[in-house]
């Protein structure tokens, strides 16, 4: 590579570090950033109850995980580094409408955790050569290179508004290695003017307490010695982006350490209970929602409430304003068993056609695949975000549980889109693979398409495979 050509990438990725808003500043039309084969810049993610996990997708734009660790990157072992260290950070929260919040994080550091060598599994690789939005839909638009272990303390000052105009020059932010300026910071801030001071247990603003000012900066400077290297947890994630050159095979690059400053504002925006008031937040809420929820109503079973706490945020507090207790940890995975469609069911609703990517498992029994929602009727086992099925099996025999057990702790060969049509209550389902011995299936191109545990079918199933022929624009030929 030319050395002016290393300069322009560099000058590139820094103006996509600053934002759309510098683009023009550093000479790239925003067209050409558009069409930019340059990933995010890496970001730190806070870690919430134990996710997003080292090696898991991550989608920037939802700001959610994407597949389980290891089903898009792989990589050969953990590399684990023991670097203590501390920063403590003060940043400007909210200052407008006459407001003045301060962000008060002291984050210590114990180790750091990388992957040894990522790279893009084939199966994904294969994916995101062929359907991009599948493997956008699967893996998101970059993975957890690193995390930090250790713990951190968060905090928010609210000044007096009656002392806001005096305060708003003087009030000194930033982030520290050394303890002394960041006490002499918080110090002159409590000791000065009339404020509020709010704990943030676990960074959860829905459960803040308050505390004396003089408290706050005894438990700040303090947070770090409490500290224990033996019990340390991950509470930071670092994201990287894919390069364009991981779909070739090339392992992924190693993310710098992003500056401290950009961390702790980075786990006040996400910190639990954070009001979500923008109609962009809300709108990524429900788009989150809609790649993500897989409703069993559909298939008759009692409908699940997308929950606060599967995006990664405490419960809304009841009416009284005390917060609900915390779920049940989830139990052992079991197999959902999804209803068969009535074999009297007539289908005069028009098909809707739904696609969704797919990881497929070969080990020596029939084909698994893995999606985050299962087609009606089919035996699926729910582990994580997946629901792991055989091609047409209802039935949760020897041979299926044995041949998803393995896929649950081996590695996919390939990735495929699988399409589901649903016509009226029945889902006619496409694969690649043929559905197991026995069940009735029609050629549609290079794919099969079946239904459920049906060997032969009815009237209103043959009337459902036919819409399904006819929505993916292949003439009903002869049936087997």
């Amino acid at each position: 590579m030319r050395d002016g050509d290393a300069r322009a990438i560099a000058i590139g990725r820094r103006c996509a570090a600053w934002g759309l808003g510098l683009a023009i500043a550093c000479g790239a039309p925003i067209g050409a950033r558009a069409a930019s084969d340059a990933p995010p810049a890496p970001f730190a993610i806070p870690i919430v109850k134990g996710q997003p996990e080292l090696g898991a997708g991550w989608d920037a734009k939802l700001g959610t995980a994407r597949g389980d660790p290891g089903a898009c990157v792989s990589d050969v072992g953990t590399e684990r580094v023991e670097a203590p260290s501390v920063q403590y950070s003060i940043a400007t929260l909210t200052r407008a409408g006459g407001r003045l919040v301060l962000g008060v994080q002291v984050a210590a550091i114990t180790a750091t955790e990388t992957l040894a060598s990522p790279r893009l599994t084939d199966a994904s690789r294969r994916l995101g050569q062929s359907d991009t939005a599948a493997f956008r839909d699967l893996c998101g638009d970059g993975y957890v290179a690193r995390v930090e272990l250790g713990g951190q303390w968060l905090a928010e000052v609210e000044i007096d508004p009656g002392d806001v105009v005096r305060a708003g020059p003087r009030v000194t932010t930033g982030t520290w290695t050394d303890v002394e300026p960041f006490r002499a910071a918080l110090e002159f801030v409590t000791k000065n003017f009339a404020c509020t001071a709010r704990e943030l247990p676990e960074g959860s603003r829905a459960d803040a307490r308050d505390i004396a000012p003089g408290t706050l900066l005894d438990r700040a400077t303090g947070f770090a010695a409490t500290v224990d290297p033996d019990h340390a947890k991950p509470f930071v994630a670092i994201y990287a982006g894919y390069e364009k050159t991981a779909f070739s095979g090339v392992a992924l690059s190693q993310p710098d350490a992003p500056d401290g400053r950009e961390v702790a504002e980075r786990v006040f925006r996400g910190a639990a209970g954070a009001p979500t008031s923008s109609a962009a937040s809300r709108a990524a809420e429900m788009r989150l929602a809609q790649a993500h929820h897989y409703d069993p109503a559909q298939e008759g079973e009692e409908p699940v409430r997308l929950s606060n706490a599967s995006l990664g945020k405490p419960e809304d507090p009841l009416p009284d304003g005390s917060t609900p207790p915390p779920a049940a940890p989830p139990a052992a995975p079991a197999p959902v068993v999804a209803k068969a469609a009535p074999a009297t069911a007539t289908p005069s609703a028009e098909p809707v056609v739904r696609k969704q990517a797919a990881l497929v498992f070969e080990g020596g029994g029939p084909p698994v695949y893995a999606t985050t929602r299962a087609p009606g009727g089919v035996h699926a086992e729910h582990v994580r975000e997946r629901f792991y099925w055989v091609p047409g099996m209802a039935e949760a025999t020897p041979e299926v549980r044995a041949a998803i057990d393995a896929a649950k702790g081996g590695s996919p060969v390939r990735g495929t889109t699988v399409e589901i049509v649903e016509v009226g209550a029945i889902a006619v389902v496409l694969t690649d693979a043929p559905p197991a011995a026995g069940v009735f299936s029609e050629p549609v191109g290079e794919r099969r398409a079946w239904i459920a545990g049906v060997t032969s079918p009815d009237p209103a199933q043959r009337a459902a495979l036919d819409a399904a022929l006819r929505a993916e624009g292949a003439p009903g030929g002869a049936r087997q």
